[in-house]
């Protein structure tokens, strides 16, 4: 958002002109476009926390469709040790949408609400009323409605219980709403249900190093990008990040290189420059 909206240029007349705004008046409207800009910024990073599961494919690329008993670097007993919940449970968001923004989610709304009602998907690509339950929670979680948003993902894992973009969404809206351990569950349970699925690991992977409580936060983290390296079916993008982790927060360089050697070969990229990096990291 920072890069599409460009800064005006500071005019530094020492004597405005008479149509031409006081100082002070063109300080006061640049700090209510600066509070615009950050609140669309907040806003859009909702957006992509809450809906990015909303554009990919139920079953696109997270799993097999044919999961077997694949094992888990760690238990519920541990997870629900691991976490606690704040006491304040985060129900709306801090900011408020802009008019346009939320006049185009409540259309979104409207139409699935009425499609629910009537017992007839909105779109006729739908095959049932799955899609608009989920586009209606995912709608309240863009607007920052979190209580509302949480509702319609329970009721769509009541008729569909196990649904796989859910659970996951279900996750990311817990975190927003200052509920770590409710995060940490759902993530676990979308796990056991979809082991070969690779965003799950590193989901819950970087729940543990943000909220996780107690010394152990880090090597549950790296043991579980190191099951996603070995149960996921579609590795790529965990590789890049467990390099990330191992190379930021273990400080372990010759594994960071190693994951980046096995991304760039998913990949079929060549970044030398990136293995010349930490080549010379571990030589320090």
């Amino acid at each position: 958002m920072s890069e599409e909206n460009k800064t005006e240029q500071n005019q530094n007349k020492t004597q405005p002109a008479a149509d031409e705004p006081k100082k002070e008046e063109v300080g006061k409207n640049r700090g209510k476009r600066g509070v615009v800009i950050v609140v669309l910024a907040i806003v859009l990073t909702v957006s992509g926390i809450i809906g990015y599961n909303y554009w990919q494919g139920r079953r696109l690329d997270n799993g097999t469709g044919n999961e077997q008993k694949l094992a888990l670097p760690i238990t519920r007993a541990q997870v629900e040790k691991d976490f606690v919940n704040n006491k304040e449970k985060k129900t709306q968001a801090e900011t408020v949408p802009p008019a346009n923004f939320k006049e185009r989610y409540l259309g979104f709304i409207n139409s699935s609400l009425q499609a629910i009602e009537s017992g007839q998907p909105s779109q006729p690509e739908f095959k049932d009323l799955l899609e608009d339950y989920f586009n209606v929670a995912v709608s309240y979680g863009i607007l920052g409605e979190y209580a509302k948003a949480e509702e319609y993902y329970f009721k769509l894992l009541e008729k569909w219980p196990g649904d796989y973009k859910t659970m996951l969404n279900l996750g990311d809206l817990y975190i927003l709403m200052d509920q770590p351990l409710s995060a940490a569950v759902s993530f676990f349970e979308t796990m056991e249900q979809y082991p070969d699925d690779y965003r799950v690991y590193g989901k819950l992977a970087e729940l543990y190093v943000n909220y996780a409580l107690g010394e152990n936060k880090l090597t549950t983290a790296d043991a579980l990008y190191q099951a996603g390296t070995e149960n996921a079916v579609y590795k790529r993008a965990l590789y890049k990040e467990y390099a990330f982790f191992l190379e930021n927060y273990m400080y372990d360089y010759k594994r960071a290189l190693m994951a980046e050697r096995e991304y760039q070969k998913i990949t079929g990229s060549v970044e030398q420059q990136e293995i010349d990096r930490l080549e010379k990291m571990i030589g320090e």
